[in-house]
């Protein structure tokens, strides 16, 4: 098993995060900077339990899938993070 990435670990990246809601009827999606998420839950949190928690603010399902938005050069793009 593979160690999950913290939030400090993904801070440097130069990317944008996206959180989606893990319902099959629902898709919203949300932004969040890393500031925010780091005061909230500090930089030693592991990202399978933040996707874990993450609460839909349309629906209210719980779960969610997190997306990251490169800003950089040729790498611009997007990319899912983990299962």
């Amino acid at each position: 098993m593979r160690p999950e990435e913290t939030l400090s670990q993904l801070r440097y990246i130069n990317c944008d995060v996206w959180f989606t809601c893990g319902s099959a009827h629902c898709w919203h999606a949300v932004f969040k900077t890393y500031d925010e998420l780091i005061a909230s839950y500090g930089e030693t949190y592991e990202t399978h339990r933040l996707k874990a928690r993450m609460k839909c603010t349309r629906c209210g399902h719980v779960g969610a899938t997190m997306s990251l938005q490169y800003r950089q050069g040729p790498g611009t793009g997007w990319g899912r993070l983990g299962g």
